[in-house]
């Protein structure tokens, strides 16, 4: 029962927070193309799924790793939304820090889906696991049903933090 109070407090925070910034400033168009165009980057690629990263990083060194559980999250979230496949190629840009989010997004966030780019910015780093799910359900939640009714933006956070 405690879990489900908890979920509940969760999905009742997110709902409120995402009902108090409008649509646009939740999805800005031309981050990620920004993103891969202003450095250097390196990527692995599979089955739909693409994860970016730096020489060097943090990232690198577990990119296999990231890319599966990235195809597994597709996977699972296409299975939950009811649907029979994601067709189009989901990309995920992995940075060490918030600070390097910071300079990417604006915001000092761990993760951040562009919708209109079907993109993800994660954090990972030795003391940080990337919440990888809960945006790539963002992200294809908008790209097999579209884009909300601007009365509707609650939903997608909820869907998000409902994901299994």
């Amino acid at each position: 029962m405690k879990k489900r109070q908890s979920r509940f407090w969760v999905v009742t925070a997110g709902l409120l927070l995402i009902a108090a910034v409008p649509a646009s400033a939740q999805d800005p168009g031309g981050l990620i193309e920004r993103a891969l165009a202003g450095s250097r980057w390196e990527s692995v690629e599979a089955e739909g799924v693409r994860v970016f990263f730096k020489a060097g990083s943090f990232a690198e060194r577990h990119r296999h790793t990231l890319l599966r559980s990235a195809q597994v999250a597709v996977s699972e979230v296409v299975e939950f939304l009811g649907e029979a496949e994601y067709d189009r190629e989901l990309r995920l840009i992995y940075v060490d820090s918030r600070e390097e989010m910071d300079e990417l997004v604006g915001r000092p966030v761990t993760g951040f889906a562009v919708w209109s780019e079907n993109g993800v910015f994660l954090v990972v780093n030795p003391q940080w696991r990337s919440f990888e799910k809960h945006e790539i359900t963002h992200v294809v939640t908008m790209g097999v049903w579209g884009s909300p009714d601007p009365t509707s933006q609650w939903m997608i956070e909820g869907i998000s933090v409902s994901s299994p």
